[in-house]
């Protein structure tokens, strides 16, 4: 059976292509919104840079028959690349030995398999997958500011501190 290297086949393609470099802006835009190392154009580029890679490989691979080497060999590219982007944006502050940039780096690994996902047409997978990551990137830092308030309050007696003040309800203020 011949390949099908048609504008339409590849059309088809693209548009799996444009689906992850989409996904990835949903991730982004919230990594942006937090004014974080990696933000709305680096997720964008590594849902589609691992969308492509992936619509590469599997082409390659099924043209030939199945006999193009291991299939496996786009998903490893993928992770070592996003690793190597990954490694860049963690930081370790020397004054207080504090570790920023994991979530980050995390965020980038998510979007380059929601990536692979959308490269090898598991769409409604990838839209799945962006939408958990979204929901941990978005709601959980509410949900741990909101535990971090209540375990202040509980250490420093309730809604009202040592002085008898009553806390505002944000870390480190009072009112």
């Amino acid at each position: 059976m011949e390949p099908d290297y048609s504008w339409v086949s590849q059309a088809r393609l693209l548009a799996l292509i444009g689906a992850a470099v989409l996904l990835g802006a949903v991730i982004g835009f919230n990594r942006e919104a937090e004014n974080k190392p990696a933000g709305l154009r680096t997720h964008m580029l590594v849902a589609g840079a691992a969308a492509l890679i992936a619509v590469i490989g599997r082409t390659v691979f099924f043209d030939a028959g199945g006999t193009a080497g291991d299939p496996n060999r786009p998903l490893q590219a993928v992770i070592m690349g996003v690793g190597f982007l990954g490694a860049g944006t963690i930081l370790r502050r020397p004054e207080d030995f504090r570790v920023e940039g994991l979530t980050t780096a995390a965020s980038l690994f998510f979007t380059a398999a929601i990536g692979l996902a959308a490269g090898f047409d598991l769409v409604p997978l990838a839209v799945g997958a962006a939408a958990i990551v979204t929901a941990v990137l978005a709601l959980l830092p509410m949900l741990e500011r909101r535990l971090i308030d209540q375990d202040d309050a509980d250490h420093r007696g309730g809604p009202h501190d040592q002085t008898g003040r009553q806390n505002s309800g944000r870390r480190g203020k009072r009112s």
